[in-house]
């Protein structure tokens, strides 16, 4: 009903329902990246050994050359506070 009273509350107050989906949906999708971008950073640590990172997805640390830093999945790991 458009330009009138609307006779159901809910009905004209419901609309917004979209956003507050759309957002908790993009949220959520940020949380799983993350936890499977912290996942990956432990899989491919020394400890674990189980994922070899690629040389051109990390760096090397400048107190322990032989690491590998996987900053690729760090910054997808820490995206989710930001948003």
């Amino acid at each position: 009903m458009v330009g009138g009273v609307c006779p159901n509350s809910m009905d004209a107050v419901s609309d917004r329902d979209f956003v507050a989906e759309s957002l908790f949906f993009a949220s959520l999708h940020l949380v799983h990246l993350s936890r499977w971008a912290e996942d990956l950073i432990i899989y491919s640590s020394g400890l674990f050994g189980f994922v070899a990172c690629s040389d051109a997805y990390a760096t090397g640390s400048s107190l322990m050359p032989q690491k590998k830093n996987p900053d690729a999945l760090e910054l997808i790991r820490c995206a989710h506070h930001t948003a």
